[in-house]
């Protein structure tokens, strides 16, 4: 049995316009939801909750996950990642990973823990990645990724869409040539301000890729998510 999963949303704040984000106004793209109120959590109430409950997380792994924001917004978010070290069995920090943040790279590279960062990073130049991570920093991503992967620190989540499907070799080869883990994942959200599911074609071709590159996922370099369902495209 995996261990349970705590997951902290420590902030609402987010540097990336995603297309199909949770944030926005359904009837004002781009506008926060005026039902959102914007704010990063209190890091005190955030010891309190550890402090109050460790006996129970210990045994538990924590994600600080980014559904209605990017945790590396929050300016404490070292300290929320250091602290969590010292309660949890893991922790897990899911970012689009565009912004500077040294001292959380730094920490994690220089200390003893058990703390990574998922990348979500739909493009291998910026141009790509801003089609849907619209305004995130390309440059300062994969910096932050590739540094981290030479400890291990780090996991690559990769979106398939309609705009990036071309690249799936290049990022399967990218990955294992900079020994980043990679989890594929095929967009399931319908289509929304000009970006696009893939095709029942192209996901075809995609599971075939699984197959091609089995060797990689039983070395558990690579994963696949073959979740899916059919739309209107063909």
């Amino acid at each position: 049995m995996k261990p349970t999963i705590i997951d902290f949303n420590i902030t609402n704040f987010c540097n990336a316009k995603c297309p199909t984000c949770k944030r926005f106004s359904p009837n004002d793209y781009l506008q926060v939801d005026h039902n959102l109120k914007v704010f990063h959590m209190d890091y005190d109430e955030y010891k309190k909750i550890l402090n109050a409950n460790k006996k129970y997380f210990r045994n538990t792994n924590c994600f600080f996950c980014g559904e209605f924001g990017d945790p590396l917004m929050h300016p404490k978010i070292k300290e929320f990642v250091q602290t969590a070290n010292n309660y949890f069995l893991s922790v897990v920090v899911y970012s689009n990973g565009a912004l500077n943040r040294p001292d959380l790279i730094e920490y994690l590279t220089q200390t003893k823990n058990n703390v990574m960062i998922r990348f979500g990073i739909d493009g291998l130049t910026h141009e790509v990645n801003n089609k849907y991570r619209i305004n995130a920093k390309t440059d300062i991503a994969y910096k932050n990724m590739l540094t981290l992967a030479k400890f291990n620190k780090a996991k690559w989540d990769y979106t398939l869409f309609e705009h990036n499907f071309h690249e799936l070799e290049d990022v399967i080869k990218f990955a294992l040539d900079n020994n980043i883990k990679l989890m594929l994942r095929c967009n399931l959200r319908d289509d929304f301000f000009g970006v696009n599911r893939i095709s029942s074609k192209d996901h075809k071709f995609y599971l075939s890729m699984q197959e091609k590159y089995n060797k990689y996922i039983v070395q558990d370099k690579l994963e696949f998510d073959t979740s899916w369902f059919e739309n209107e495209k063909s």
